[in-house]
């Protein structure tokens, strides 16, 4: 299983908030730091600076069944990227703890390289979800990617959600702040681009309605809320 580095991930969701926002500028998009990217238009640079929201407890150490998942999850990859199909980014929660003998391993993720396949190719939409597909699987999320060379899988451990989306999203904010200035003296407006991947338990939030009521404090010129594995984007009040 490939982990992609920052500037990958970066790419995955700007790439993401442009086919989502109707606000996104048209120009040259240029990958930096401080601010991650400058967008060139003609009549002046956007800066976007991306940071990604995480659970106060962080990022979890995983457990001997967790390991369990992400190797198999690695066989599946590599299968999968063996036949040449269409990329995806596949995150995929267990029922319970996962116990295979050893002979049936290869036979599991044949079966899971053969649905998934099945249905990239039966379902037009860009990201769908597949809920207990089979007795071992409780929910399959699979995005299409338009230009990956390969698809990554992912597990989802868990299936618990935080309420303090509010506290967590003003937090990044906060910290980010503290560099506006210097993102200033390279583009001029601002965003903020806050991303919930959603893909593991130190990124699972609950989203409730309120969320585009809140106002939040800061000077970015535009903050935007990204639920990666959604496909959802929301423009927060400042």
């Amino acid at each position: 299983m490939k982990y992609l580095n920052k500037k990958e991930l970066e790419r995955l969701y700007l790439e993401a908030f442009r086919e989502i926002s109707s606000e996104f500028p048209f120009g040259r998009i240029e990958p930096t730091e401080s601010p991650d990217n400058l967008i060139h238009t003609s009549k002046e640079i956007v800066g976007v600076e991306i940071t990604e929201v995480y659970r106060e407890d962080g990022r979890q150490t995983l457990q001997s069944d967790e390991k369990i998942e992400e190797k198999l999850l690695d066989l599946v990859e590599v299968e999968y990227n063996k036949l040449n199909l269409s990329p995806v980014n596949v995150a995929m929660s267990f029922r319970g703890k996962l116990k295979l003998k050893k002979g049936d391993r290869k036979k599991f993720v044949q079966k899971l390289v053969t649905t998934i396949s099945d249905e990239v190719d039966h379902h037009s939409e860009r990201h769908f979800q597949l809920r207990r597909p089979f007795d071992e699987v409780n929910h399959i999320s699979i995005l299409k990617l338009k230009k990956a060379k390969e698809s990554h899988f992912y597990s989802r451990r868990g299936d618990f959600l935080s309420k303090d989306t509010i506290e967590r999203i003003q937090d990044r904010i906060d910290q980010k702040e503290q560099k506006i200035n210097n993102y200033r003296r390279k583009c001029d407006p601002i965003w903020l681009l806050a991303v919930i991947d959603g893909g593991n338990p130190s990124s699972f939030f609950e989203i409730g309605n309120s969320i585009g009521q809140h106002k939040f404090e800061t000077s970015f010129d535009k903050v935007f809320l990204l639920e990666y594995w959604q496909s959802n984007l929301i423009e927060l009040k400042t």
